[in-house]
């Protein structure tokens, strides 16, 4: 455990002291905590014991009990543990104080701030952007401030599909497309990607795009078709050729 407050009371050259301790149990990243240990301590250096006929301590607001005797070296006196929350950024620290009272030479308090290791938290998407909409598929571009593992996106609220394409040999930029979407057709696009290091997602806001109308070739000559409502094409420059058929193009 690591010491990070101490009172202490002289007799000559003796010292007593009301000593506070820390150690780190477990952190939870997904809830953002840490679970500490702390504990308090009482040091008898130079004479082999101090008495006193009342004690009582307290430690981080709670209050115990002392014996009547404390014997050279030192001794612990109470322990407890205490959840402390981190910040967004996943920093975390907490002022903890104790206090001694005795009928003999110790009374006083001490108390210090004990800084716990940071917790890794989400990514943050610094770029999100949807180009090369076409009339059934879209380019999806996105940058994150440190390391993913894993990227998705969801069209008009649906589920997460995960997405292929490329991705830089750092982790945190990407490009992938959106496929099997229909034509002249209005779509809410959102994306979310994984952190590395901590496992947490990031959800972006939601795009709005509208996909291109197809197009279709008689030789040379083309018009752009929309999927209509009734679920049928509607020709918006209508072109029938004498002897052949409409194709579909790219």
């Amino acid at each position: 455990m690591q010491e990070f407050a101490r009172y202490t009371a002289w007799s000559g050259s003796y010292s007593y002291s009301y000593i506070l301790q820390w150690e780190l149990v477990n952190q939870n990243i997904s809830s953002n905590y840490s679970k500490v240990r702390i504990r308090a301590l009482i040091e008898v250096a130079g004479a082999n014991y101090i008495s006193w006929s009342r004690g009582s301590a307290v430690l981080d607001g709670t209050s115990f009990g002392l014996s009547s005797t404390y014997y050279k070296g030192a001794t612990e006196v109470y322990s407890k543990e205490r959840i402390i929350y981190h910040d967004t950024q996943g920093n975390g620290s907490a002022y903890i104080s104790g206090s001694i009272s005795t009928s003999f030479l110790m009374n006083g308090s001490c108390g210090g701030t004990i800084s716990l290791p940071k917790i890794p938290r989400s990514a943050k998407i610094t770029k999100y952007q949807v180009s090369e909409i076409k009339g059934t598929s879209a380019k999806v571009e996105w940058e994150t401030d440190k390391a993913v593992n894993a990227w998705q996106y969801s069209i008009d609220g649906a589920e997460w599909t995960n997405a292929d394409g490329t991705v830089t040999s750092d982790n945190k930029s990407g490009k992938y497309m959106i496929t099997n979407l229909k034509p002249n057709t209005k779509y809410s696009v959102k994306i979310r990607v994984r952190a590395s290091d901590s496992g947490q997602w990031t959800e972006s806001s939601a795009l709005s795009i509208t996909t291109m109308g197809a197009l279709f070739y008689y030789g040379t000559k083309r018009a752009t078709a929309y999927y209509g409502k009734s679920g049928k094409w509607n020709l918006a420059i209508p072109y029938i050729g004498k002897n052949g058929e409409w194709r579909m193009g790219e």
